[in-house]
């Protein structure tokens, strides 16, 4: 192909709108290239039913004697102590939810069983005894609903506990930065002394090795 001039690219001439239809037409001959859906890299995470493993981590079981004792630390000990301390409060937040749960359940199970006691007896004649069993039972209700709940304001109380118990390592850790700041700042005043003196003593040794300046008026008589 001879050299193309500016008239040719413009596709002016015949020369230059030949090549211009020859390009275009190869172009358009060309394959398209599919686009193929990339795989998310999160693909297994979608199969994952996240809010049931929570509940079954939730529904583990909490030593709650273990969990009292962690209560307490040394201050030798104030390091471990904090670094246990965010899996302590989980543990007391986990407690907390399954005591809730079962206050609730033992709540349904008086209300149900309330509600059966009056449908049993309503539009009947029962003998005092028969009476004195319904109410022994939705007694027992009640009482398991009472329990449940001491025990669900217990585990907020030890929540509150190991809060405390935050703010308490808290107060250790600060004073123990400011008792090594103090002690730093002594150091340091302690090195500042010892380096003057040092330079006093090596400006007075200097000193005593100069040599004494004779007096002139000795030497005019």
């Amino acid at each position: 192909m001879s050299k193309m001039t500016t008239a040719d690219w413009k596709g002016d001439t015949a020369k230059g709108a030949k090549y211009l239809s020859e390009r275009q037409s190869r172009t358009l001959s060309k394959p398209k290239r599919k686009l193929v859906p990339s795989m998310p890299p999160s693909a297994r995470e979608a199969d994952r039913d996240f809010d049931a493993e929570l509940r079954k981590y939730i529904g583990e079981p909490v030593d709650v004697l273990a969990l009292i004792k962690q209560l307490a630390f040394t201050e030798e000990d104030v390091e471990s102590a904090a670094m246990l301390q965010p899996t302590l409060y989980l543990d007391a937040a986990r407690l907390r939810v399954q005591k809730m749960r079962k206050r609730a359940q033992a709540k349904i199970a008086w209300e149900v069983e309330k509600a059966q006691a009056r449908i049993r007896i309503a539009g009947t004649v029962q003998e005092k005894t028969d009476r004195s069993v319904l109410k022994k039972s939705v007694r027992m209700a009640e009482r398991a609903y009472e329990s449940a709940l001491a025990v669900e304001e217990f585990c907020k109380s030890l929540m509150i506990a190991f809060k405390e118990r935050k703010d308490a390592l808290r107060i250790v850790m600060d004073g123990r930065w400011a008792e090594a700041g103090s002690v730093v700042r002594k150091l340091k005043e302690r090195e500042g002394q010892e380096l003057a003196r040092k330079v006093q003593r090596n400006v007075r040794d200097r000193y005593r090795a100069l040599p004494l300046e004779e007096d002139d008026s000795e030497g005019d008589e």
